[in-house]
């Protein structure tokens, strides 16, 4: 069997703190029960984050509750929606990296965890004194395409 490479020269490590992630792409697989969605940060670096709602056809409650979170932060309200609503939305997330050696192979892995989710709608300059101005508010779309 033959698999095309994919690698990429420019992959970027997401990084870990506090920042906003443009959501990408989000899509539905059924044969898995999946909701898989990519997200970028204003750097490029990508992630992406899988729900895996069903198992063996039964709804994992637990996964829908947590996608659901995921759906009300990011759209801002709590309506009946489709995974593909969340593309174009904001996130400003405390993204965890965790990174740890395999045993069998001796190799680095790392994962990715989000925190403290809150929707956004701009990337915010800091003043100094914790205000912040109109003027000190950055075009999400310009800045990640």
């Amino acid at each position: 069997m033959k698999f095309k490479n994919n690698y990429k020269e420019d992959f970027a490590k997401m990084k870990a703190g506090q920042q906003i992630l443009k959501i990408t792409e989000s899509e539905y697989d059924e044969d898995y029960g999946c909701v898989s969605v990519k997200m970028t940060n204003k750097e490029g670096a990508t992630l992406y984050k899988s729900f895996y709602i069903e198992n063996d056809g039964e709804v994992n409650e637990n996964v829908k509750r947590a996608l659901d979170f995921f759906a009300f932060k990011a759209l801002g309200h709590r309506n009946e929606y489709e995974e593909t609503d969340l593309v174009g939305k904001y996130i400003d997330a405390n993204v965890i990296v965790d990174d740890y050696q395999t045993e069998k192979k001796g190799k680095t892995i790392f994962t990715i965890d989000l925190w403290n989710i809150e929707g956004a709608k701009s990337f915010k300059k800091s003043s100094g004194g914790g205000s912040k101005k109109a003027s000190d508010d950055i075009d999400l779309d310009a800045e990640l395409g």
